[in-house]
């Protein structure tokens, strides 16, 4: 029956199954399933956020240590304009992940944090302070090292971009290497540019107009270097 409401796209019966079901249930693990199914739907499809969060709240009380249940907990409290509650519970996703060794988990969430300073907490500072503490867990995550010039460039520091500009442009100059021919390599190629022109307004912000000529040029004739590169003998 719960099937063929979600097949129906009958969001009230639906949400009336899994209710009675998590009444019903009593193995952990399957109410933990149920819970955070009630959850999603009510949080991305009925945008009844309060409810949504009173299953979360349950899923943790059966397992603490749940991040997915955590980072829906923080999605919920952004999506509901409260940035506060949903720095403080990415923040403690983002110390258990870090815990578990979970680097990519616990990039994205200090990534996410940095996000919810620079924007509707309107503090720079401290969003470059997490996208720090991103790269220390993944220090080749293509957003982030952007989100650092970017930050940075904002702040009017642009020698603290240096780091990330270096870091993006090898980045992405050797996506291009590993890009397959055609639509790949085209985007990979754009991402590329769009690093050197980043380059570009760092060395012009540091008063450095020559550094900031040869990284415009080198990103508008980028995909010409690169092919005339590839016909000198080794």
């Amino acid at each position: 029956l719960r099937d063929l409401f979600y097949e129906l796209d009958r969001s009230e019966e639906l949400v009336d199954i899994l209710r009675r079901l998590s009444i019903i249930v009593t193995e952990r693990q399957a109410l933990i399933s149920i819970y955070h199914e009630l959850a999603d739907h009510l949080m991305h499809r009925r945008n009844d956020l309060v409810e949504a969060r009173l299953y979360l709240e349950k899923v943790i009380t059966l397992d603490p240590d749940s991040i997915q249940a955590l980072i829906s907990m923080g999605d919920s409290y952004a999506l509901d304009g409260q940035p506060l509650r949903a720095l403080k519970v990415f923040g403690s996703a983002a110390r258990t992940t870090s815990a578990q060794d979970d680097d990519a988990t616990a990039a994205k969430l200090h990534l996410r944090i940095a996000d919810l300073w620079s924007g509707p907490l309107g503090e720079p500072k401290s969003a470059l302070v997490s996208i720090r503490r991103a790269l220390d867990h993944q220090p080749d995550n293509d957003r982030c090292l952007q989100r650092g010039i970017e930050l940075a460039l904002a702040l009017k520091t642009p020698d603290g971009a240096l780091g990330f500009v270096e870091q993006l442009t090898a980045l992405r100059e050797s996506q291009i290497d590993n890009a397959a021919q055609g639509p790949e390599q085209n985007q990979a190629l754009a991402a590329a540019r769009t690093a050197h022109l980043l380059a570009a307004d760092v060395a012009e912000s540091r008063g450095r107009d020559d550094t900031a000529a040869d990284a415009l040029v080198t990103g508008s004739t980028l995909e010409r270097c690169r092919a005339v590169r590839a016909k000198l003998p080794l």
